[in-house]
């Protein structure tokens, strides 16, 4: 393939990608932002209740647009206290479902309508006045970005060279046969970890069967190895945090490689099984020429029934799971004072369940001083010196004085995105509080 050719397929393919991605985020914004309290209200309502905390899970992802997103928000809120390891686990269980609901929103089929979408609700969101509209031409303008993006890369995998080239070579990771399901599973989380975004490669999953360069078998087993992929992006953010933090993070790591893995052996009779749902509907849809290539939605459904069925599997098991976990990351002998600050900056992608996290630290500040105002009434009221209790006040000093400097720092970088009226002005609460 020559030079000319190949750099304009090249640059749509980049671009595409680039504008999908920034779509999610945008998408994902926008929701947060008119879903805020609610998302807030959600957060605090999850308990030790494992199906609540599954079903608050689901809620969060399918509006946040992210699993890598949620769980990192988990990693962060076990790290500062506010959530305890087995509401965490909870949670990723139901983030890992509520994840496959961007397949959904892909496999709708208004690709078409993606940049008029785009150019309507862009007006909205540059010129109204109201913020709410505003953050929900934001949501809009995002779909019609990731639109937009897969109709982009789509338009450069159909070039007849570029389709040739491809077909070729997904034939080396063909998902018929048990080694091609392995090669497949393998490239799928190869492809994640390296994007650091499951929404990403599924949408690609789907542009390329859409385009006829691989198949259905080839499809889903692309989407069993993206499952393992995007653990990474939460074993990433528990490194120097806390024990029940790096808990946290192995549990997702754990159930998605186990959930992946048992199903490999079991993967043609499950898509036998999607294969017959889909000819019964096919059945009522055939009078219908839109509908009558379902290879987007089987995907969506592949992705979907794939982690109910782990999660249905895995729900009974979370006490097993959390005293696994406590065996490969044992209790630190000595004090940690980790959990007390360290925010993630990609909690920074959440701007409204971040400033929960934040919150927590001013709480826990709070706590403190009170704490120290009572020793410091013990040290007054002494008549011997209380050198160890001084040394204590004076240790708990140093630790507030980084708590406040990473809440402000963690603050002003928050406050300075797309961030509602309301975050921005508890944001400025929570900062006068941690400097008086």
């Amino acid at each position: 393939m020559s030079t000319d050719l190949l750099l304009p397929i090249l640059f749509k393919v980049i671009g595409g990608l680039g504008i999908f991605l920034l779509g999610m985020k945008h998408m994902s914004e926008g929701m947060q932002a008119v879903a805020g309290n609610r998302l807030r209200k959600m957060i605090s309502a999850v308990t030790d209740n494992r199906i609540m905390a599954c079903a608050m899970g689901t809620l969060i992802t399918g509006i946040v647009q992210s699993s890598s997103v949620t769980t990192v928000m988990v990693v962060g809120f076990v790290n500062s206290g506010f959530m305890t390891l087995m509401q965490s686990i909870g949670v990723i269980l139901g983030a890992n479902i509520g994840t496959t609901i961007t397949a959904w929103i892909i496999a709708l089929k208004i690709s078409k309508f993606g940049l008029p979408m785009l150019g309507v609700a862009a007006f909205f969101f540059l010129f109204s006045k109201r913020e709410r509209v505003r953050y929900i031409a934001m949501a809009l303008l995002g779909l019609g970005m990731v639109f937009f993006g897969l109709t982009t890369m789509g338009e450069a995998f159909e070039t007849p060279e570029v389709k040739e080239y491809l077909t070729q070579a997904f034939t080396v990771m063909n998902g018929t046969t048990y080694l091609g399901v392995l090669k497949c599973a393998f490239f799928g989380c190869l492809a994640t970890m390296i994007v650091q975004s499951s929404s990403a490669t599924i949408g690609i999953t789907i542009t390329l069967v859409q385009t006829g360069i691989i198949g259905f078998d080839t499809a889903a087993a692309l989407v069993l190895g993206l499952n393992i992929g995007t653990t990474v992006t939460a074993f990433l953010a528990s490194i120097g945090t806390s024990t029940n933090a790096k808990r946290a993070a192995y549990a997702h790591v754990i159930f998605n490689v186990v959930g992946t893995l048992w199903l490999i052996p079991f993967f043609f009779i499950y898509l036998d099984g999607i294969n017959w749902v889909f000819g019964h509907i096919q059945d009522f849809m055939v009078q219908n020429p839109k509908m009558k290539d379902l290879s987007t939605a089987k995907i969506a459904l592949v992705h979907t029934g794939f982690n109910v069925i782990n999660a249905l599997i895995f729900l009974p098991l979370m006490h097993p799971l959390a005293r696994l976990v406590e065996k490969i990351v044992p209790e630190k002998k000595i004090e940690e004072i980790n959990r007390l600050t360290y925010f993630d900056i990609r909690m920074l992608d959440t701007p409204t369940l971040g400033i929960v996290q934040s919150k927590k630290q001013i709480l826990f500040m709070a706590e403190s001083v009170e704490k120290m105002g009572s020793w410091l009434g013990e040290v007054l009221a002494s008549d011997e010196q209380l050198d160890g209790l001084e040394n204590k006040i004076f240790h708990y000093e140093n630790i507030l004085d980084n708590v406040q400097k990473e809440i402000v720092v963690f603050l002003s970088n928050m406050i300075t995105g797309q961030v509602p009226h309301d975050v921005m002005e508890e944001a400025r609460r929570q900062m006068r509080m941690a400097d008086e």
